[in-house]
């Protein structure tokens, strides 16, 4: 067992807003810093039952779908990266990510 926050995401490679979390967020120096200390698991649903079933259990609705299980926390939490601003989509920042995987008690 780990002794590190889970970060489960959930996508599909069709999805713009996934395309748009990974380039401005996930994928940048910052956000790997901030996911640096997690396991990092990436589910795409449409690859197969087991997929789609993890999707459903975790209450999926749409992609991106992104979830923290910290290792001494119950059931993981859903946390939105990516939000409507000025009709444009935009992602949260490195330090919001680095403050949801890393809370301090």
């Amino acid at each position: 067992m780990y002794n590190a926050p889970i970060f489960l995401y959930f996508q599909a490679d069709w999805c713009r807003y996934c395309d748009l979390l990974e380039r401005e967020l996930l994928d940048t120096k910052q956000g790997k810093q901030a996911l640096s200390k997690a396991v990092k698991v990436l589910i795409t649903p449409e690859n197969g039952a087991q997929e789609k079933r993890l999707f459903k259990q975790m209450r999926g609705k749409g992609y991106p779908t992104t979830l923290i299980k910290q290792p001494h926390g119950s059931a993981p939490i859903k946390y939105t990266l990516i939000r409507k601003v000025n009709n444009s989509w935009t992602t949260k920042s490195a330090g919001y990510l680095e403050q949801i995987i890393n809370p301090i008690y």
